[in-house]
């Protein structure tokens, strides 16, 4: 042992420790047992993601195991835990914590499962963050498979950890069915340091919460607002006024329309836009021309039924400056042939290339879209262009004589 110790010595502690987070947990503590390298290396661990290991192998996480290896490792700075419970001895020095709990078990899992979920839901969720000292906070019940909540988490829940919030720089918060925008606000209003707002499958959010942007010195760049069915236009017109937001995430919003994107429109630092499945139409479109020419990198508009062959024209009309390189416009029933012709006519440069700002296109899953548009996507249209989806169905054999005429395409 001592000859394979000498050996370690020679490796990079970082690299080890990287190594050993790859491990389940009483992996990581039989391995640190072993020699005063391997366990300097376990102390100094400063990320760790809990479970992928043990997920892949059908292997238990023992509590006990947990807490030896939480209390030795004092340099650890992000803990990420997935379908387990809470961290027994979540240490004043961690300054991430995530977890999320997904429903999908196989079978074969499912007493072990019902277990964890069982622990999860009686897990206050004001036990988090004791010390005040976290900056980055995820919580999500994943909703992949099965619809799934944290049923048991209410406003008193959050407002009790809402008091630890004023270091937060990034909070995710997933499938908290019965947090109101009291809850909610709380913490938006304790956090004066937070850049990043994520929340999912927020039943209960509504307008309020962003109705006194004033009364709070936030500056968020990143926010997403993902199957808040209850917001409307006004929502996100009182958030866009007062934010300069860097990406913006609205999927599944199905109440949103041409209302918000006259808002979204005017903010002068966006990049990142993602509107699938909202209620916009050809008109709405036209509000995002200054941003596709000027800021907007990335946009989204997947499945949003009431887009037709118009929104390029609205989008691009004739500018030939567009600084747009990603463009999803998958399952749009009503998008043509037409509309990939007017796309690609649409990007112009000094060279005359045509097509030539975007580097991602999606077409996947649009009803009216026929082999005649192969035409349009081979050279020199979209030269930039490195991912392509479309539908195989199309005609299998024009989608395999692209991949070959264009070599550097995938999709």
């Amino acid at each position: 042992m001592a000859d394979g110790a000498c050996g370690l010595d020679l490796l990079p502690s970082v690299l080890l420790a990287t190594i050993m987070t790859k491990l389940d947990v009483a992996s990581i503590c039989s391995l640190g047992a072993t020699c005063n390298t391997l366990r300097s290396c376990a102390l100094h661990i400063r990320s760790l993601y809990i479970g992928s290991v043990a997920e892949k192998r059908g292997r238990a996480i023992h509590v006990s195991d947990l807490e030896e290896l939480l209390s030795g490792c004092n340099e650890l700075e992000t803990q990420l835990t997935r379908n387990f419970g809470p961290p027994f001895a979540l240490k004043s020095d961690i300054r991430s914590f995530a977890l999320t709990s997904s429903s999908s078990q196989s079978e074969d899992r499912m007493k072990g499962s019902h277990k964890v979920l069982r622990w999860v839901a009686a897990w206050k969720v004001e036990q988090i963050n004791q010390h005040g000292k976290l900056k980055h906070l995820l919580l999500v019940r994943s909703q992949e498979f099965l619809v799934s909540y944290f049923r048991r988490v209410n406003d008193l829940d959050i407002l009790l950890m809402a008091d630890r919030c004023s270091s937060m720089e990034s909070i995710c918060l997933g499938g908290f069915c019965r947090v109101t925008d009291t809850g909610f606000r709380a913490i938006l209003h304790s956090s004066s340091s937070l850049c990043k707002l994520k929340v999912s499958h927020g039943a209960k959010l509504t307008d309020l919460l962003f109705l006194d942007n004033s009364a709070t010195s936030l500056s968020l760049s990143h926010v997403t607002l993902r199957w808040c069915y209850c917001l409307s236009n006004l929502a996100i017109s009182h958030l866009a006024s007062k934010m300069d937001l860097a990406f913006l995430d609205l999927r599944d919003c199905r109440s949103l329309g041409d209302e918000a994107l006259m808002a979204i429109g005017a903010l002068p630092k966006l990049k990142t836009l993602l509107l699938d499945g909202c209620d916009v139409s050809d008109v709405g479109m036209s509000y995002l021309k200054n941003a596709v020419t000027s800021t907007l990198i990335s946009l989204s508009v997947r499945g949003c039924k009431r887009l037709t062959d118009k929104c390029i024209m609205a989008l691009f009309g004739s500018s030939a400056k567009v600084v747009l390189q990603e463009l999803d416009l998958s399952s749009l029933p009503y998008l043509s042939d037409n509309g990939v012709l007017l796309l690609a006519k649409s990007h112009v440069d000094d060279e005359m290339w045509h097509g030539n700002g975007l580097r991602v296109l999606d077409l996947y899953n649009c009803g009216r879209i026929t082999a005649l548009a192969f035409r349009w996507l081979k050279r020199p249209y979209f030269p930039r262009l490195r991912w392509l989806g479309v539908a195989r169905s199309v005609n299998r054999d024009l989608v395999d004589a692209l991949a070959r005429s264009r070599p550097y395409l995938r999709g």
